[in-house]
C-alpha cells in the first residue's frame, strides 16, 4: 500500500470518528462507551473500538496520534504510545498527516 493511499484512508476514517465525536458531545453521551473506527492504514479493516468521548478527545489532543485495533500498528511507520486492552494510540514517526 503506497503512503499516498495510506494518509486518504486513515483521513477518512479520522473524519467518520469525529462525527461520532461530534454526536456523542452534541447529545450528551460523552460518558457512554461509543463505538469508533479503527483509524489503521486499511480502509477496509471496519474493526469496532469501544471508548468514551474523553478518551478519544485525548488521543485527538496530538494530531499525529491515531486510535487502532491491538496488531493493527504499521511498524516503521508509527510507534505505539499507549496499550489498553481493547485498541492502541499510536503516534506516527516523521511528518504528521
Amino acid at each position: 500500500m503506497d503512503k499516498e493511499r495510506i494518509v486518504k484512508n486513515e483521513s477518512l476514517l479520522r473524519q467518520i470518528n469525529e462525527g461520532i465525536a461530534g454526536a456523542a458531545a452534541e447529545h450528551g453521551r460523552g460518558d457512554s462507551q461509543l463505538p469508533y473506527v479503527c483509524e489503521c492504514p486499511v480502509l477496509e479493516c471496519g474493526r469496532i473500538l469501544h471508548l468514551t468521548l474523553a478518551k478519544y478527545q485525548a488521543v485527538r489532543q496530538h494530531p499525529a496520534r491515531f486510535l487502532v485495533a491491538n496488531g493493527h500498528e504499521v511498524e516503521g511507520v508509527e510507534e505505539v504510545v499507549e496499550r489498553q486492552a481493547r485498541y492502541l494510540v499510536v503516534k506516527k514517526i516523521g511528518e504528521a498527516k
